[in-house]
């Protein structure tokens, strides 16, 4: 969330600007070309800080559970085995 607000912020100071450049008849090249890399970059770096965040669960899904679940099953087979014997 607090990435999606220094997003907006960003996008809506670089927006005010241009409009600002505008109004006044300014040549407004420069400051395109200046800011378009900047707010580019935030919105990246957030999509890659959701994409961490999604990697690390699938990881925890995959790693922590299957382990359990090849835990529990090793544990019922031998508990079986000792039962049926």
């Amino acid at each position: 969330m607090k990435n999606t607000l220094l997003q907006l912020g960003a996008l809506c100071l670089v927006g005010g600007g241009l409009v600002v450049l505008l109004l006044k008849d300014k040549d407004v090249t420069v400051f395109v070309s200046l800011f378009s890399p900047v707010v580019s970059a935030l919105f990246i770096v957030g999509h890659l800080g959701n994409q961490d965040r999604t990697l690390d669960q699938i990881r925890e899904n995959t790693n922590g559970v299957l382990t359990q679940r090849i835990k529990d099953a090793v544990g019922e087979a031998l508990r079986e085995r000792e039962s049926g014997e």
